[in-house]
């Protein structure tokens, strides 16, 4: 081979050469595109399960809020951001909410610039007014109302935003709110297809947002068309106190004819109740309040005011309801007048059959053998039994009509224990029981009261420690403690007890607890009832202790060991009531 050959041949080698190294480059260019490519293609793919997901996942949210708050948690996740902050239109409140989301640790400053962006964007594009969006964040102490989560603000933050942009919250022309994502850098979005994926989550989330005040707007209305449709008057109201709904039912009986309205309008309508104290206490503890009588002109109603909270169990406002008992009052007036109607026509024929049996068994009328005895004996035990009855009776009638005389006077209460004790000492020791009066160390105490009534009260107490009383246990202990602003009389017995069960009814009119019942057959029930009204009339109080053990009871259920009855009595006497009647005896 000549030298020419040799030439041409490296020639073509190193042509050849050339050629594979370009196209080992291109390989390589090749190569690289490829796995950018694959790299978008996997964040495309996951951007686009994270959207699936996130749809998914809204379809079973019921609550505004949540739904946000499920939209930020995949944002979090995907973008870089420091700030996101939302503002929502609440078709309820009609008024704008917002909520911030916050990654890093950002100024105050840097939050009023996404305050001034957010209210702007709204007040432009929502054709709702300025001030009206103001109104929606501003409270009390005149501050901006954002929630806040995430990481705390704090002066040392993030300055200002130095990148970010406002995305719509809404469907076609409908303004629903706005999403506002910043960041403290200059880069926020690295491509235009983050900033794709987060208006593809806006729109999710408007059509989620949608679907929720759809639903609240139905909800509400169903509501508002069952407040409406109730006989009952129903008030609703809001944390500033403003009324929010008030039924027809509430306007006829208030006189206020639409809900524009404040709570406080009520108070001058109720001035025998502190209603605006009865608000505020149901508000903070979140508490029932139950009013049992309000009486407005001669009408009577019952009232409830409730807390009302949110999906989230937050106090956001409160209701007030209004149930007319002007006609359960009027019958019960009549009720009571027909009581004290018969009761006073049958004290005359029983007076005559009781004077009649005296005088028979006093032989008036001639000499009577031992069987006809028993029977007057009988007779006139009954006409005893019955004329209590029928006092107890007419008792009643007046302290519910509110026509019973107080007429207190002053007394050593000390010497009218020992004097109440007295009278009932020979009955009390021929029932086996031992009475104590643990006196104060005071040897007298001065007080107002009206005699007949207080020792109407401790009386009863009395007698019924007595009666429920064993034969193991015959000790009652009677005794006067000075409190702070009243005084204390302590009934003390360590009998059969009141069964816990039947704790909660033992003042109420003709009732009697099963072992009492068991323990003494004879009884009304009414005598509890007529003490605890004569306390409360004379501005004192009655009420008891029955602690519980493991002890059975005839019933089968654990009982309580003895019981201690307290009357209070106010220090600065029993108030004066000039009243048609006195008790009878």
């Amino acid at each position: 081979m000549d030298n020419t050959t040799e030439v041409k041949l490296d020639d073509e080698c190193y042509a050849l050469e050339e050629q594979l190294a370009f196209s080992t480059a291109e390989v390589h260019q090749l190569q690289e595109k490829l796995a950018t490519l694959n790299n978008l293609l996997q964040k495309r793919h996951y951007e686009l399960e994270a959207l699936k997901a996130l749809s998914a996942e809204l379809v079973d949210v019921v609550e505004l809020w949540q739904a946000i708050d499920l939209v930020n948690a995949y944002l979090w996740e995907i973008i870089d951001y420091s700030v996101a902050a939302y503002i929502i239109f609440d078709a309820t409140e009609d008024t704008f909410n917002s909520r911030v989301y916050l990654k890093e640790v950002a100024s105050a400053e840097y939050l009023t610039e996404v305050k001034k962006t957010l209210i702007t964007y709204i007040a432009q594009n929502a054709q709702v007014e300025v001030s009206s969006i103001a109104q929606g964040y501003i409270d009390e102490n005149k501050q901006f109302k954002m929630a806040q989560f995430g990481v705390p603000v704090s002066s040392t933050g993030v300055a200002q935003p130095n990148s970010g942009f406002v995305i719509p919250l809404g469907l076609g022309d409908k303004t629903l709110g706005a999403l506002y994502i910043s960041s403290s850098k200059a880069d926020l979005y690295k491509t235009e297809s983050e900033q794709e994926l987060v208006r593809s989550m806006a729109s999710i989330a408007s059509i989620s947002i949608v679907r929720l005040q759809e639903l609240i707007s139905s909800q509400h209305s169903m509501n508002q068309s069952l407040v409406e449709s109730l006989n009952n008057g129903v008030i609703m109201f809001n944390n500033h106190q403003k009324i929010v709904l008030m039924n027809p039912a509430a306007q006829k009986m208030t006189g206020l004819m639409n809900d524009d309205y404040s709570v406080t309008e009520l108070f001058s309508l109720f001035p025998d109740i502190k209603l605006e104290s009865m608000i505020r206490e149901s508000i903070q503890t979140g508490q029932i309040m139950h009013i049992e009588e309000a009486p407005v002109s001669k009408f009577f109603y019952e009232m409830y005011i409730s807390p009302v909270r949110d999906a989230k169990k937050k106090i956001v406002g409160g209701a007030i309801i209004i149930h007319d008992v002007t006609h359960l009052k009027e019958v019960d007036r009549m009720k009571t007048d027909f009581v004290s109607i018969a009761s006073h026509q049958l004290r005359t024929p029983l007076t005559t059959i009781s004077w009649y049996t005296e005088m028979l068994q006093a032989g008036n009328a001639g000499a009577l053998n031992e069987k006809q005895q028993d029977y007057l004996g009988e007779v006139h035990d009954s006409g005893v039994r019955m004329m209590h009855l029928v006092n107890d009776l007419l008792n009643i009638s007046r302290l519910e009509t509110g026509r019973l005389k107080i007429d207190p006077r002053p007394v050593d209460l000390v010497k009218f224990i020992v004097d109440v004790i007295h009278d009932l000492e020979v009955w009390s020791k021929d029932k086996g029981r031992v009475v104590v009066f643990e006196k104060p160390q005071a040897p007298s105490i001065e007080i107002a009261i009206d005699s007949m009534l207080t020792d109407q009260v401790l009386h009863n107490l009395i007698t019924n420690a007595v009666r429920y009383s064993t034969e193991e246990n015959n000790r009652i202990t009677i005794s006067l403690m000075e409190k702070e602003n009243e005084y204390w009389i302590a009934v003390a017995d360590s009998g059969i007890g009141i069964p816990l069960a039947e704790q909660n009814k033992i003042f109420q009119k003709f009732f009697r607890a099963d072992n009492a019942r068991i323990k003494e057959g004879d009884g009304s029930g009414i005598g509890l009832y007529i003490a605890k009204m004569i306390m409360e009339a004379a501005a004192g109080r009655l009420w008891f202790e029955s602690p519980t053990f493991e002890r059975e009871g005839p019933d089968g259920q654990t009982e309580g060991y003895g019981t201690i009855f307290y009357m209070a009595i106010p220090k600065h006497g029993m108030p004066s009531h000039e009243g048609e009647k006195t008790l009878s005896s």
